[in-house]
């Protein structure tokens, strides 16, 4: 690891900093010695709360500390411009693909539709939970200023379905759901807001029959496109390996904090891809309440039925553990997808298990660039240099 015991973490919330208060950050920095790293999450404008989040889990991973002292050192030693992305790969494009994507995140609920309730006396972690994910999923800065008439084509288009206990769906197109909530002045609505807006939905469908969820996958959203499905859910923990070769399926976070993949090079140019790609994510919600999940019938019998739609349309589901076991897990693992596809790696990773699926590599290895031995290099000099060898050591604090 490296010498980094403390971080400072400095964003503009709600607005950007302003000239004066970057200057003002860099003059206290300057005073105290301690190095000033200027870095960027990704290409998209995002809220500062789900910035914070992704900063925790690159902290979480161990990627943090040893990140900005990267950028500290291409700083210093002028191989970058100062505006540099501190990403998971190592030569980032600053601009997103220009290829259509999607990620459709399907959430399993533990209750019924009549449940669903914006009164506060009501609310449990269940109608909190549905909240993070609205947010987190359709939600990004600036965005319901956008112009439907001239949406980004490189954006990558969200889209949320809340499947509940009784058969019924709700199912959110991001910038119908924005616009909405937009014209009706609550472009940055209350907790209170988005439940009252998820209840008229919900009570628009109340007769629509329920069971059938095949449209999920049999409308117009994946024609034409390359198409993948992970599975995060509790359900799915006895069906991590694939039943034709008995090998466990990759875990796609696991390959994005990978060194190897890290310094595939190959990764980002082969099969990068103009095709448009779209991923299914199906999540579970847990009420917190064991009572309640341990009646897990229902979840089940809806589980079963959303799996076989996907596979009667010939997707192969690909079981994953959960991304992060905390209470705000469900929508962590909504903005990690995310943050890969910022990054440009999410579908590269999908298409990359998909091809050693197609070799069936029995050991299941990533076929490496020639810069992994570049990267396993700097890694036994960085061990030398923290035995006590170096000359000049890293200040102990980073901003």
């Amino acid at each position: 690891e490296n010498n980094v015991q403390h971080m400072f973490l400095f964003l503009g919330a709600v607005r950007d900093m302003s000239e004066t208060e970057n200057d003002a950050l860099s003059h206290a920095c300057n005073r105290l010695q301690i190095p000033l790293v200027p870095c960027r999450l990704g290409p998209v404008p995002e809220f500062s709360s789900k910035i914070i989040s992704v900063a925790g889990y690159h902290y979480h991973r161990g990627m943090l500390g040893d990140g900005l002292v990267g950028l500290w050192k291409r700083r210093r030693s002028r191989e970058r411009q100062i505006e540099t992305t501190l990403s998971l790969k190592k030569n980032t494009v600053n601009q997103a693909p220009s290829h259509k994507r999607s990620l459709h995140v399907i959430a399993i609920l533990p209750i019924d539709s009549q449940s669903l309730t914006a009164d506060p006396s009501r609310r449990t972690r269940i109608h909190w939970c549905m909240v993070r994910l609205c947010v987190c999923s359709l939600w990004r800065s600036k965005l319901a200023s956008a112009s439907e008439a001239d949406p980004s084509h490189t954006a990558l288009k969200n889209v949320l379905t809340f499947v509940f206990n009784d058969g019924k769906k709700l199912t959110l197109e991001q910038m119908e759901f924005i616009s909405t909530m937009a014209k009706n002045h609550k472009a940055a609505p209350s907790e209170r807001q988005v439940l009252e807006e998820l209840c008229r939905r919900r009570n628009d469908i109340a007769n629509v029959p329920s069971g059938d969820i095949s449209f999920l996958t049999n409308g117009d959203e994946s024609f034409g496109m390359e198409t993948f499905a992970l599975d995060f859910t509790d359900f799915s923990t006895s069906k991590l390996h694939d039943a034709s070769s008995k090998r466990s399926f990759r875990q796609i976070i696991d390959m994005a904090y990978s060194e190897d993949v890290f310094a595939n090079q190959s990764l980002y140019s082969k099969r990068h891809g103009k095709k448009s790609a779209l991923l299914y994510a199906i999540i579970q919600i847990r009420s917190g309440d064991h009572g309640i999940d341990n009646q897990m019938a229902k979840e089940v019998e809806i589980h079963n039925s959303i799996t076989s739609s996907l596979s009667l349309s010939s997707i192969q589901i690909r079981g994953q553990r959960a991304i992060v076991e905390a209470q705000d897990g469900e929508a962590c693992t909504v903005m990690m997808l995310q943050h890969l596809d910022y990054q440009g790696v999410l579908f590269p990773l999908l298409r990359l298990v998909d091809d050693q699926s197609d070799k069936s590599l029995a050991s299941g290895d990533i076929i490496l660039s020639a810069n992994v031995q570049d990267l396993r290099k700097w890694k036994k000099k960085r061990i030398k240099d923290d035995s006590g060898k170096r000359k000049k050591k890293i200040k102990k604090h980073c901003v």
